[in-house]
């Protein structure tokens, strides 16, 4: 035990089921007082089932927002890449065996990349704004470093790459 100890292998505070976040951990709590308990596992199909349809609402939000110039192409192009955003094999890798920091990623991912590009965009308060209280809710996904370093990575591209393309429409 000892040995187990030492290493990292064994640690008190771990258990086996994993380490919750907080965010499933609050709505757990609410969701015993507002819904009647089925079972003791319903609070999390409801989150996770909710991370679906926000981050699918997202994606819609987002590229109709991108696409907004070509109103017929936004619109199948929107819908064409809800369908896809739902269905590809990551995402339901990600469910299969759900994981809160990746259901969280998956429902919060595209309202940041709006926000970021509704600022980079109009230079709104309101959109640094819900930028920042988004990336509060995301908070969970920095509990694995690789997620929360490709999280940067990615928005890190996408603000470079739209900041290049307004200066050159300037």
């Amino acid at each position: 035990m000892r040995d187990r100890v030492s290493n990292g292998n064994f640690l008190p505070f771990r258990s086996t089921k994993g380490m919750p976040s907080t965010y499933a951990c609050i709505l757990r709590r609410l969701s015993a007082v507002i819904l009647p308990a089925e079972t003791s596992t319903s609070p999390r199909y409801l989150f996770f089932f909710s991370t679906l349809l926000i981050g699918g609402l997202g994606i819609y939000k987002f590229t109709i927002n991108v696409f907004k110039k070509h109103h017929l192409y936004g619109i199948v192009g929107s819908l064409l890449s809800v369908v896809y955003y739902l269905f590809n094999l990551g995402t339901l890798q990600h469910y299969y065996v759900p994981f809160e920091m990746f259901a969280v990623e998956f429902a919060l991912l595209p309202w940041i990349y709006l926000f970021s590009y509704d600022y980079l965009k109009h230079r709104k308060r309101t959109s640094l704004f819900l930028l920042f209280i988004t990336s509060l809710f995301s908070a969970s996904m920095g509990f694995a470093a690789t997620l929360f370093y490709a999280y940067l990575f990615g928005l890190g591209m996408w603000l470079f790459t739209v900041s290049i393309i307004s200066s050159k429409r300037l």
